[in-house]
């Protein structure tokens, strides 16, 4: 479910990533996409996710930053909530891994299919 032509313009936010994304894919892939259940998201990781990865956070600073930023305060927003995190010696916080552009082409995908369920209900 990868569109084959990549767009010309380098969004740099989330909410303009996924309006290229929307205009670049196919209508039944669009349908597919919105019909699938949340949890199951996980399945677009190695098609769509790609090309999103190859397509739109290669090289594109601003967008890839949006992302992390997110991904990062939702990590933090759990680990507080979590006792045995949120007890552990914050120099522990050093050693988890990165965000990298796995993450946040998964969050696009997400943000995807949040903006394909509005467009189911209008």
């Amino acid at each position: 479910m990868a569109p084959s032509t990549p767009p010309l313009l380098a969004p740099k936010t989330i909410e303009q990533a996924v309006s290229i994304i929307i205009q670049y894919l196919a209508l039944d892939d669009r349908r597919t996409l919105g019909r699938t259940p949340r949890d199951q998201l996980f399945q677009y990781h190695h098609g769509l996710g790609t090309w999103i990865r190859n397509t739109f956070l290669a090289g594109n600073q601003p967008l890839t930053d949006e992302c992390v930023a997110i991904l990062d305060a939702a990590r933090r927003e759990r680990a507080r909530y979590r006792t045995i995190i949120s007890r552990c010696d914050p120099r522990f916080e050093e050693l988890r891994t990165s965000i990298g552009r796995d993450e946040c082409s998964m969050l696009l995908i997400e943000r995807l299919w949040e903006a394909l369920q509005v467009r189911q209900l209008e």
